[in-house]
């Protein structure tokens, strides 16, 4: 028998899972979160706060699913005073050009007529008609589906509700970018970023929808990316649900073939009895808990087959804070070489973040994100340096006494071998970034919501990750609705 037993179990902490698990919770499900090793997003080396990831947000204002999420579990009012929105939104660099993109259109299109003269008519035209039918948009994705489809009658449904929102593939129609950017970076850089994918070409209606946000403006959350994990934690856990941060679930125990009845959680071992199972972590070790002898060869050798084609690779430096111009943004998008492939150090997507006027001594950091082809990605300490190195030379393109002013320098990506003694590649920081779409998952998808599996379901960055935030919690909006309609509350059915 179980020592203890939930509705709803959810091994990991990425946001979608815990989004997905705030939803039950209110509605009266008792839900658990298993940690399973999670590292928080930010940390603190050489005096500096660093980052995993970079702690930029979208949507809070331009996504009526965001906003629908958080009137459902009882925040909308005190999210209308959480986020922060950036101004400017990004600033762009690369040789011979540099401009801001402003969360007011009128400044972004007149800046856009400065730096692009000759064809500031055809870049309105173009921002006019990559934002269209946010509204249309909005209705759409609001009831969408749980994606994939399952079987006969539930693809006939999908036909159907995509029938009845033609503007998803209006939204869809290839964009005529202008002559003025039809180079692969910084623009691709920008769209690939705030997505998980590393597509070609993108899909149509994601980019839209990205742009849409886009023009709405950027956000920094308090605590960033932990702030906001803590605050869909709290919501769990004021409504009766529970969290363990330090325990990792170690198999998952099968009834029959189909139908997952428990999961075996370490330290200290206990058996916990579960009626839905969410994996929200990442998909290949999440289903390596199934025992090999129980596993369905077909299925997991899907699941075995999703290889990532890039990486998003992270390191952070510690440097003076008077090495930030005055003039530079929050977030910058430096583009050493704007028509060749947006990836390496070509292209690096920089947040700064000073320190707080309360700590004067304190060393600002910059946070840089690369974008590596999956067979580029470092595994030994020397491969990193020359990355580094070659990161280093495109930041003194942008602040020329970067090395005189730099404190430290230092890469979650690197870990200490505790036998050997030696730096090599930490496989738990990696950031999968996947280039095919899942099928029928409307080209928005690296993974499957839906499983083989008859009470497992699959959320996580990757669930709908092309639409970046919002996929995340539109993954978890429809895998609520799909729990609601399959698991009813026992104290339901006694009314």
């Amino acid at each position: 028998m179980p020592d203890a037993f939930f509705d709803i179990v959810i091994v990991g902490t990425n946001i979608s899972g815990l989004a997905y698990g705030a939803l039950c919770a209110k509605q009266g499900y008792t839900v658990l979160v298993v940690g399973q090793d999670a590292r928080p997003a930010t940390y603190t080396h050489s005096g500096a706060q660093m980052f995993r990831a970079n702690p930029l947000f979208h949507g809070f204002s331009s996504s009526s699913v965001l906003h629908s999420f958080f009137r459902d579990i009882g925040m909308l009012a005190e999210m209308r005073n959480r986020p922060e929105k950036i101004d400017p939104i990004l600033q762009v660099i690369s040789p011979g050009t540099r401009f801001d993109l402003s969360a007011r259109p009128e400044t972004t299109v007149a800046e856009l007529g400065r730096v692009f003269p000759n064809t500031s008519g055809e870049l309105e035209q173009f921002l006019h008609s990559a934002t269209r039918d946010g509204k249309e948009i909005d209705v759409f994705l609001d009831d969408l589906p749980l994606l994939p489809p399952d079987g006969f009658l539930d693809r006939r449904r999908l036909k159907k509700y995509l029938g009845k929102h033609p503007v998803f593939d209006e939204a869809g129609m290839p964009l005529a970018f202008p002559a003025e950017l039809r180079f692969t970076s910084p623009l691709t850089s920008l769209l690939l970023f705030l997505s998980r994918f590393h597509s070609r070409p993108l899909s149509p209606f994601a980019i839209r929808r990205m742009l849409q946000h886009m023009v709405d403006g950027f956000y920094e959350f308090p605590q960033g990316i932990d702030g906001m994990k803590r605050l869909l934690t709290e919501r769990i856990l004021s409504n009766g649900g529970a969290y363990w941060p330090e325990r990792s679930v170690e198999q998952i125990v099968l009834k029959g073939k189909k139908l997952a009845a428990s999961v075996l959680v370490h330290r200290p071992r206990r058996s916990v009895g579960v009626r839905l199972l969410v994996g929200n972590c990442s998909p290949r070790l999440f289903f390596s808990l199934v025992p090999q002898e129980q596993q369905n060869a077909q299925f997991h050798g899907l699941i075995k087959s999703l290889q990532p084609s890039h990486y998003n690779y992270v390191v952070n430096f510690a440097v003076q804070p008077d090495l930030i111009p005055t003039c530079m943004g929050r977030n910058v998008i430096v583009s050493l070489y704007p028509k060749q492939e947006t990836g390496g150090a070509n292209v690096l997507w920089v947040h700064t973040r000073l320190p707080e006027k309360h700590q004067e001594d304190a060393p600002a950091t910059l946070h840089v994100t690369t974008r590596l082809a999956a067979a580029d990605l470092p595994l030994e300490k020397t491969q990193f340096d020359q990355l580094n190195e070659r990161i280093i030379h495109g930041l003194e393109w942008v602040m020329p006494f970067f090395r005189d002013k730099l404190l430290a320098t230092h890469s979650p990506y690197i870990l200490v071998d505790r036998e050997t003694g030696e730096e090599r590649l930490d496989p738990a920081e990696v950031q999968d970034v996947f280039e095919t779409p899942y099928d029928e998952c409307l080209g928005l998808s690296a993974i499957p919501g839906r499983t083989y599996y008859k009470n497992i379901l699959m959320l996580g960055d990757h669930y709908l990750g092309g639409l970046g935030l919002e996929g995340s919690i539109l993954g978890a909006r429809q895998a609520f609705a799909w729990t609601a309609d399959k698991i009813i509350l026992k104290q339901i059915l006694r009314k």
